[in-house]
């Protein structure tokens, strides 16, 4: 697991990682380490699908590099900017445009902004930038 800490770190940089999401994966890493060592009943495959991460991209081009780096080895993409790394880790590659969007003080702008990402698989900021825009 240590290995895997050190690769998504190496994906992740130098974007943003919630601290939230850091310490959800740290924690994985330690608890691998402890089933590791002891006979225990819980199914521990469990744990990674409840531990996920938010990453905030600063553009489209880093949203695609991490979007690639994860779904293109051997990860899976999901809706609304979420993927899942070849771990089951589950990302969210957030574009700030996106979060932006989002908090726009205009609701119906938001309320655009928020159900073109809802049919997005990969988040497109033209997109979002577009239907907050009115167009």
């Amino acid at each position: 697991m240590l290995e895997e800490a050190r690769l998504v770190a190496a994906l992740l940089q130098p974007a943003e990682v919630d601290a939230a999401a850091q310490e959800a994966f740290l924690c994985a890493a330690v608890l691998d380490q402890c089933r590791k060592k002891c006979l225990c009943a819980i199914k521990w495959s469990n744990l990674y699908v409840i531990t996920s991460g938010r990453v905030a991209a600063e553009d489209q081009a880093e949203t695609d590099r991490l979007w690639q780096a994860i779904v293109g080895n051997g990860g899976q993409a999901r809706a609304c900017g979420w993927c899942k790394d070849q771990w089951g880790l589950s990302w969210q590659i957030t574009p700030r445009a996106l979060t932006e969007a989002l908090a726009d003080p205009d609701r119906a702008a938001a309320k655009r902004a928020f159900d073109a990402m809802m049919g997005m698989v990969r988040i497109d900021i033209a997109g979002i930038e577009r239907v907050r825009r009115g167009l």
